[in-house]
């Protein structure tokens, strides 16, 4: 199979939310769905972008679940740190990370937004993050280096290898788009989706297959080549 997934993280409260609502609308006139990462309480300086506007915040996220997108939750705070060798937003203990999980959930359903899973910041995760997610009612993760979309410990996931778009035969691939810094504008996004809308995958459609070894060893191969990437 061939396809794409679109992905975009780090939407907060200090976002350019012009931005993506004219990205939102290019989808919507081409039929496209995608995956938005809401930071539900933003306290990270790398992603503040500019002054908090709340009602410009809450207006996108309508226009988001209005226009059918599939919102996920990214992380709580987006505050990041480091834990074994890994970075991302850790919480001192699996009691904590579940309150603050749910604490985010809830702010993003008092807005009226049902998220469909979890985007961790970073893509980093704890070693309890699975039951976390589980245990406040997620059971989908947005992350892992999967060649294709899969169940693991009950929690289905949808893979993301790459960061800027772009379709390879026979390879379903999930890309991670930082919109506000990467060199990607709306009008390349309108281009890219015209050129290759059969292969623009809709995440409401995806079809998951319980984890196999084949692709656990996938995923440790594309690991290694990124490390390999890092070294170099």
């Amino acid at each position: 199979m061939t396809g794409v997934i679109l992905r975009f993280d780090d939407i907060s409260v200090n976002s350019n939310h012009q931005l993506y609502m004219d990205l939102l609308a290019v989808f919507l006139r081409l039929k496209v769905v995608a995956i938005w990462g809401v930071v539900p309480f933003n306290s990270d300086k790398n992603i503040t972008y500019r002054k908090a506007n709340h009602a410009s915040f809450i207006d996108l996220l309508n226009k988001l679940r209005e226009g059918g997108q599939f919102i996920v939750q990214h992380g709580v705070h987006h505050s990041i740190s480091e834990l074994n060798g890994l970075r991302g937003e850790f919480f001192a203990s699996k009691a904590e990370e579940e309150m603050k999980l749910l604490k985010g959930k809830n702010f993003l359903k008092s807005l009226g937004i049902e998220c469909q899973g979890y985007m961790p910041p970073a893509h980093g995760a704890s070693p309890w993050l699975l039951d976390s997610m589980k245990s406040v009612g997620y059971d989908l993760l947005t992350d892992g280096y999967y060649l294709r979309c899969v169940i693991r410990e009950g929690v289905r996931r949808i893979p993301q290898q790459i960061w800027r778009p772009r379709v390879i035969p026979g390879l379903v691939l999930g890309s991670c788009v930082h919109f506000e810094i990467d060199s990607i504008d709306v009008p390349w996004f309108d281009e890219f989706c015209a050129k290759n809308h059969s292969y623009i995958l809709n995440p409401f459609d995806l079809k998951y297959e319980q984890e196999g070894k084949l692709d656990v060893l996938i995923a440790l191969g594309f690991k290694f080549l990124l490390w390999l990437k890092r070294l170099r």
